[in-house]
């Protein structure tokens, strides 16, 4: 199926890796997936999913394990479960249900092992479209709001080519919790040019104040560059 878009975006399928075992909300995750986990009365996953088709995104590419089938459930119709709700006229919770299936095109994408976000990302590969040239990523770990980033990095993708990530400002005594980037100023002082990035440096190797957060856009020879390294 071909996917569609908002024709000022950059990508029309959004990625989230969700077949990780969720090990640091243990033992909430042991059955279910941490993609579940509501925030309030809404589950991660679903805060994601709007995110990626309020930035224009048409389809959502799951990531999931034979253990993460249950994000996928939450995307599918439940006739029982709404005709029950409709009988006893309970319209809001009616709405609430219904409202996830009807957000994006959702496909589901199996990772076989854990073998990194890197190798997470390389299966998509298969579902793309001939002609998208660039998808992006969300990690369901990382909540970012208000929305509005990804329109953002759309945009600078459409001025600079590439692949967009995002960063956030974290204080020295943060840097070590996170990737920390390498950059250099651009004509814009929002956007900066990432000459390379350190994993969890000391805050004094630490390249910059700036960390990577779970959001990007990257350009189709991602998938390229993933074929020349080792999975882990």
């Amino acid at each position: 199926m071909t996917s569609t878009a908002s024709p000022d975006s950059q990508f029309r399928t959004a990625v989230v890796p969700a077949a990780g075992l969720g090990t640091r909300f243990l033992p909430a995750t042991k059955t279910v997936p941490k993609e579940l986990l509501p925030v309030v009365d809404t589950p991660g996953i679903e805060l994601i999913a709007e995110e990626a088709t309020e930035a224009g995104a048409g389809r959502l590419a799951i990531v999931t394990s034979e253990r993460k089938v249950g994000v996928m459930a939450h995307f599918a119709d439940d006739p029982v479960l709404e005709g029950t709700l409709e009988d006893r006229g309970k319209d809001i919770l009616l709405h609430k249900v219904r409202r996830a299936p009807g957000l994006i095109e959702v496909v589901d994408v199996r990772q076989d092992e854990p073998l990194g976000l890197g190798h997470a990302v390389a299966q998509v590969e298969s579902v793309l479209d001939a002609d998208e040239q660039a998808v992006a990523v969300l990690l369901p770990d990382d909540l970012v709001l208000p929305f509005g980033i990804l329109r953002r990095m759309s945009a600078v993708r459409a001025e600079r080519g590439g692949s967009v990530l995002c960063a956030f400002e974290v204080s020295p005594e943060e840097v070590s919790s996170y990737g920390v980037f390498k950059v250099e100023d651009t004509d814009d002082p929002a956007v900066k040019k990432v000459l390379g990035m350190v994993e969890k440096p000391a805050a004094e190797d630490a390249p910059s104040n700036l960390a990577a957060a779970g959001r990007y856009v990257l350009d189709r020879a991602i998938f390229d560059a993933l074929r020349r390294i080792t999975p882990g």
